[in-house]
């Protein structure tokens, strides 16, 4: 099981990407991690509010990152 669950929500896949490769590069292996990413690059699909507590009640990880897009490690 993965320890850390890594959600962003992103309206820009190649910053998507670029954080997620620093993540990866800084320990975030993906043995450990689990990404999701809510892809709003085609519209405003995912609302803040509802995917976090759509996140939260169906996350089995126990902690939880709710990553900006443009957040590089």
């Amino acid at each position: 099981m993965s320890t850390f669950h890594i959600c962003t929500i992103s309206n820009k896949l190649q910053q998507y990407e670029e954080m997620k490769s620093s993540f990866i590069v800084a320990g975030f292996h993906l043995d450990r991690c689990r990404y999701s990413l809510f892809d709003n690059s085609d519209g405003n699909k995912f609302d803040p509010y509802q995917t976090f507590n759509e996140i939260k009640s169906s996350t089995v990880e126990p902690y939880i990152i709710l990553c900006h897009q443009d957040v590089l490690i």
